[in-house]
């Protein structure tokens, strides 16, 4: 009635004993005739169901704002209408210096504006959507991995996302120390079979040259075979001509004594025919 306005307020009504009821209530001003007011016409709402969802989500607001993992909502077109205190330390911002901007241009993920984004995929699909990306933010690089639901007004109509995001760094570097020391028992196995390969060579080199010497052995007693043969028969000329030879000498030493015998006789004849 003071300002000729409607005008609406919230208060806490207690109509009977230990009764406590939240309401709005509206007034608006009674005119008569000439336009001077009159009075006034008010009517109340129970908002105790309304009091109520709201203290439920101012819990879990808080209890959002508790966690540590950064945690946002967006609308359709990719505007932020809240961000929890971690994601915004994690864009070195406040909460509220956050609300109003696009997500694509704080977080600046390589899936940002493309159909990867899984909170785009959440509001396509009406479905939970989890994916891996590498953020930017304020040029720091940061493997998250991020989960994106959609989110629904009262009849169900999809009217945003909520995302929920996984900063993987240190799980990253596990990864990648994991993969250097496979890619290095690799490159050892690797080598290693490398070596073993040459060492098989080697062996089978050893093996051939190992053959050429026994063949050149087994040669090799063959002539000694035959070298051996061979001073037998010597052995055995060698015994026959020391025989003959022998035998040449007992002879000539024969013919020698005879050769003496004889010449005796001849002396013999001759000085009887002197007599």
């Amino acid at each position: 009635m003071k300002t000729d306005a409607v005008v609406t307020e919230h208060t806490i009504a207690r109509p009977a004993e230990g009764v406590i009821i939240p309401i709005k209530y509206t007034g608006a001003p009674i005119k008569d005739a000439k336009g001077n007011i009159k009075g006034a016409l008010e009517y109340i709402l129970d908002v105790t169901e309304e009091v109520k969802q709201k203290q439920a989500a101012d819990e879990k607001i808080e209890n959002l704002n508790t966690i540590p993992t950064p945690i946002m909502s967006i609308d359709t077109d990719y505007t932020v209408t809240f961000m929890n205190p971690a994601g915004a330390a994690v864009l070195g911002r406040s909460p509220d210096q956050v609300v109003g901007k696009k997500c694509y241009d704080l977080f600046l993920t390589d899936h940002c504006r493309t159909e990867k984004c899984a909170c785009s995929q959440a509001m396509r699909t009406d479905a939970v959507v989890q994916e891996q990306a590498t953020a930017r933010p304020n040029g720091r690089i940061m493997p998250i991995k991020y989960t994106a639901s959609p989110i629904k007004d009262a009849k169900g109509n999809i009217k945003g996302a909520l995302e929920y995001i996984t900063d993987v760094t240190a799980e990253k570097a596990v990864e990648k120390l994991i993969s250097e020391a496979v890619n290095d028992v690799d490159a050892l196995v690797t080598e290693s079979k490398h070596r073993m390969d040459q060492g098989s060579a080697k062996v089978d080199e050893m093996n051939i040259l190992i053959d050429e010497e026994a063949k050149k052995l087994d040669g090799s007693l063959t002539t000694v075979r035959e070298m051996v043969a061979s001073s037998g028969e010597m052995l055995t000329l060698s015994t026959e001509s020391n025989r003959l030879t022998t035998d040449l000498s007992k002879e000539a030493e024969t013919g020698k004594a005879a050769g003496k015998n004889a010449g005796q006789k001849l002396v013999d004849i001759n000085n009887a025919m002197q007599k």
